[in-house]
């Protein structure tokens, strides 16, 4: 279900929207969807930005990483 801007809350908005301007890392994480598992591809992005220019950490139970794995892969899986 969505609560916040079509993402589950606000935290896994914010992560996302983070994630997704990052310039220079953000197509290398996309990519990294099509060989990675969703465990290896949460602990490289949490080891490279552990916490949002918002103060979201990483690691906050909030962020809904089945969520932003999933339409990250559809996305970079055409």
């Amino acid at each position: 279900m969505s609560d916040y801007n079509g993402w589950t809350n606000w935290e896994t908005w914010n992560v996302a929207l983070w994630m997704g301007n990052l310039e220079g890392s953000t197509n290398r994480w996309c990519e990294a969807t099509r060989t990675m598992g969703q465990a290896a591809w949460v602990a490289m992005f949490r080891g490279e930005y552990p916490v949002t220019g918002d103060g979201v950490k990483l690691t906050d139970p909030a962020v809904n990483w089945d969520e932003i794995y999933s339409t990250t892969k559809a996305d970079w899986s055409e």
